[in-house]
């Protein structure tokens, strides 16, 4: 089985090494784990990539200007191209950490063929999050019959709100930590950077298209 994580991140290498370091040591090692970690052109972080830990693991995209958290929608859709041979493709946060041990392990009951999306048990953490809101698997049918990940920048709230009107979603038992805000220093807002992306779409249009495409293959 092999298992992708996509992780947008902006200047934060400290929150993002312990992110990727999180990934890999509550894994079973028992499947392929890779991480793809979207970085702009500009990035302070470049400079310090080779100190992460499981290089050889490790894949980095960097994007010819900076397109912030407003451009993240872009950066998965592109990415979509690295790991199309996935089962399963997992949308994280640099500001989150792994909390289950054997965490890969938990998938080995889902058929990626069968299951369209995965959403996990508990989200610790940060005050306002719902607990199965955030950082979602999905499936290579998902990506197959949909063609892209998402049509909005905010992708976890995009999927699942897929997810729950075409009622396509599985529960997960893996638990992560979403930081508190006062746990970030010296980040930057992404919530100014998604609204401004927001104005160039239509994002409303972008998920009744995906819609449909799902409904059209279910009947």
């Amino acid at each position: 089985m092999k298992i992708s994580i996509l992780i947008p991140s902006v200047n934060g290498f400290r929150l993002l090494s312990e992110c990727v370091n999180s990934i890999f040591e509550k894994m079973s090692g028992e499947h392929k784990v890779e991480v793809i970690i979207k970085l702009d052109f500009d990035d302070e972080t470049i400079a310090r990539i080779n100190e992460l830990k499981n290089k050889e693991n490790i894949k980095i995209f960097i994007t010819e200007k900076g397109l912030g958290y407003g451009g993240i929608h872009v950066f998965l859709n592109e990415m979509l191209k690295l790991c199309n041979d996935s089962d399963w493709i997992q949308l994280f946060n640099d500001d989150a950490l792994v909390l289950t041990k054997n965490w890969d392990k938990l998938l080995e009951k889902y058929n990626p063929d069968d299951v369209w999306l995965l959403r996990h048990h508990q989200c610790q953490g940060r005050i306002g999050d719902v607990g199965d809101y955030y950082f979602p698997f999905i499936s290579r049918k998902y990506h197959e019959v949909v063609g892209r990940i998402t049509g909005g920048p905010s992708y976890d709230g995009y999927l699942l709100n897929i997810a729950d009107e075409l009622n396509i979603w599985q529960r997960l038992p893996i638990d992560f930590y979403h930081r508190h805000v006062h746990e970030l220093k010296q980040t930057p807002d992404k919530n100014d950077q998604m609204n401004n992306s927001r104005k160039k779409i239509d994002e409303a249009q972008e998920l009744r298209n995906d819609k449909e495409k799902i409904r059209n293959y279910l009947k």
